[in-house]
């Protein structure tokens, strides 16, 4: 192997470990962003901050991690932290995805369960193209509002 592809290969290596830090900060940050909201603020404020707060961090240049990477990475900080509510978690998405340069949505539905109580769920758009957990299932809500 040539010193320079060797190199080569390291710098990609490293380029590819700030990336992920840097995504890791972001969804931290994110979270905490989403609690703050909530424990302030009711609903209808919430959902109009946090697309205030999606604006103000908003990022035009993707980086270089898809959309199903970066959900993955906050998969991995939601089950660690042991955050359970859908739509916060869908709030911090939004912010971080928004940071990262991704520009998504927030569908919210509802549906009635088995035993007849109304349910709701929170999940993440790109592209209308659901971002979803692998045991997920929306299809059964009936959409209520999107963010």
């Amino acid at each position: 192997m040539k010193e320079g592809s060797l190199k080569f290969s390291k710098n990609k290596i490293t380029r590819q470990r700030v990336i992920k830090l840097r995504v890791v900060i972001v969804m931290i940050l994110s979270i905490l962003l989403s609690k703050i909201l909530f424990s302030l603020f009711g609903l209808q404020r919430i959902i109009k901050d946090t697309k205030t707060l999606a604006n103000l961090f908003k990022n035009k240049n993707k980086i270089s991690l898809n959309e199903f990477e970066i959900y993955k990475i906050f998969m991995r900080i939601k089950n660690f932290l042991k955050l359970k509510s859908c739509l916060k978690n869908c709030i911090a998405l939004k912010i971080a995805y928004s940071a990262l340069g991704y520009q998504v949505l927030i569908q919210s539905g509802v549906k009635l369960d088995k035993y007849s109580k109304l349910d709701g769920h929170a999940w993440i758009v790109y592209d209308e193209i659901p971002i979803i957990e692998a045991d997920e299932e929306i299809d059964g809500y009936i959409k209520s509002f999107t963010i």
